[in-house]
């Protein structure tokens, strides 16, 4: 005989697996399908609300740094025609470009960790986050629907 478990241990299991998948595979496609496939679920709606949100906002900071990179790469490209010898210079820009991706991609992963551990214990957890473009979060201060976490 299996056990069943309630609607909202599901809801948590499913933000839970959102979360993780957000981390694994790879964010944002993860996310909308969330997002897409929970519209009568509003706790896992929450989430992937949440992680859509985050890659939004961290959309920012990654195309800026890859704007950083790519003049590096471009002269090395326009070098090696003219040299087949030429080697990569790192350049200052290079190097601020290839730091702040590496920050952002920490940003990424603290965050998806921490949606996971809330989401987890049941909680609507809002990201620490200004901007929430897409629809489906609880706004500050506003009570959430129900409780998740089992008694």
């Amino acid at each position: 005989m299996g056990t069943t478990s309630s609607p909202r241990e599901q809801e948590r299991t499913n933000a839970l697996l959102m979360w993780i998948l957000y981390i694994v595979v790879g964010g944002w496609i993860v996310a909308l399908v969330f997002y897409l496939i929970s519209k009568d679920k509003p706790f896992v709606r929450h989430h992937a609300a949440e992680a859509l949100n985050l890659t939004l906002v961290l959309l920012v900071p990654q195309v800026v740094g890859f704007g950083l990179l790519v003049p590096d790469y471009v002269d090395f490209i326009s070098e090696s025609i003219d040299d087949p010898n030429a080697t990569f210079t790192f350049t200052g820009t290079f190097w601020a470009g290839a730091a702040l991706l590496g920050i952002v991609t920490l940003l990424n992963y603290a965050l998806g960790i921490a949606g996971a551990v809330t989401a987890h214990r049941g909680r609507w957890w809002r990201l620490p986050i200004g901007l929430h473009p897409v629809r489906g979060v609880l706004r500050r201060g506003e009570a959430p629907p129900y409780e998740v976490t089992s008694s």
